[in-house]
């Protein structure tokens, strides 16, 4: 029970720290894009994660196996996050091509020269 309350700890306050930097973006697209890719990433493990606790039962502890039940607030905050996720794909597939304007290895090349 110890090990599921720390991970949900965990989880809020990485959704938290995660979130700040996206409400004011004064980073490169390039970067937001590779920030956007791990949070899509993240907020899709959680769903896939709640999918598993409500189908085959939690993976791991002294309840492992048990099925939880489905809920109006839990159900409503997958969605969120899958709404979440499609935005944060949807930016990551938009800004995700762009290159850093500057690279380490530029300076070699023109050292070089």
């Amino acid at each position: 029970m110890v090990g599921l309350w720390c991970f949900f700890l965990v989880l809020g306050l990485f959704q938290t720290a995660y979130g700040l930097p996206l409400m004011a973006p004064r980073f490169a697209p390039w970067f937001m894009s590779r920030y956007a890719l791990v949070g899509a990433i993240v907020n899709l493990a959680v769903i896939g994660l709640y999918i598993v606790t409500r189908t085959a039962g939690i993976p791991l502890g002294p309840e492992a196996g048990e099925t939880e039940g489905i809920g109006i607030p839990d159900t409503i905050s997958k969605l969120l996050e899958a709404l979440l996720a499609v935005i944060l794909i949807r930016h990551f597939i938009r800004y995700g091509h762009s290159q850093p304007r500057w690279h380490p290895a530029a300076d070699l090349e023109r050292e070089d020269t």
